[in-house]
């Protein structure tokens, strides 16, 4: 039924992301989706299983619309990390959240294809990591 659509914006304010990758895997070939979400322990487990369900995004933003509780490096790593390495067709990820994060050891060899991934803090880049040129950290 929603297999024409190609961008999602998702402008509601998402309280839970569980049970969101089952109602979105109808939108089988969404290449562009921004969603604005609330975090909540287990938020960054629940991003990556729906971005398995769409494998066919090119572009995706996640954007924290409400400063709730910590928001641990090590989860964005991993979030980062399995971007990086298992969707393949996915070339921009922008992810906007509260909280300065510190990243280690991102492994960006294993990608065939380039990606950028920005990181933002209030809406100021605080990481640019492009698989061509390596991490740059602005502050």
């Amino acid at each position: 039924m929603y297999e024409r659509v190609k961008k999602l914006v998702l402008k509601i304010s998402v309280t839970q992301i569980n049970g969101l990758p089952q109602k979105l895997s109808e939108f089988s070939n969404v290449r562009v989706l921004k969603l604005q979400y609330q975090t909540y322990e287990g938020a960054f487990k629940d991003l990556i299983q729906l971005m398995q369900s769409l494998k066919k995004l090119i572009k995706l933003q996640f954007e924290t619309y409400k400063q709730n509780g910590p928001i641990y490096s090590d989860q964005i790593q991993g979030l980062l990390q399995f971007t990086i390495d298992n969707m393949k067709e996915l070339r921009s990820l922008i992810l906007s959240i509260h909280h300065p994060i510190q990243l280690r050891n991102i492994e960006l060899f294993q990608r065939a294809q380039p990606i950028i991934i920005t990181v933002k803090v209030f809406h100021k880049t605080q990481y640019i990591i492009d698989t061509r040129q390596g991490i740059r950290e602005f502050f």
